[in-house]
């Protein structure tokens, strides 16, 4: 078997106009809310990098947030696994 893995990380900010309002949503609220600001063309700023951390991410979407763009940061992790079962395991075993 052959298993791979590649990733990236996607970082959006929006504004919102009551933080307080917006911070008292659970999680599915909140991703509504930005779902719809998405739809509408209100990202603020949008950055897709697949080599970075996601201590990373947050340090960057920070950093947007710190420089005026956007008060509520999305942070989108995407993964794509795949698993290829045709290498038999006798082989994976014998190449060692």
């Amino acid at each position: 078997m052959k298993l791979t893995e590649v990733s990236a990380i996607e970082i959006k900010t929006f504004s919102v106009e009551n933080t307080r309002t917006f911070d008292g949503l659970d999680l599915h609220h909140k991703l509504d809310e930005l779902d719809s600001l998405a739809r509408e063309g209100k990202e603020e700023c949008s950055l897709s990098n697949p080599i970075i951390e996601p201590g990373n991410a947050f340090e960057r979407a920070m950093n947007a947030m710190y420089d005026g763009k956007g008060n509520v940061a999305l942070i989108i992790e995407k993964r794509v696994i795949t698993l290829d079962k045709s290498i038999q395991r006798s082989a994976i075993r014998g190449s060692f």
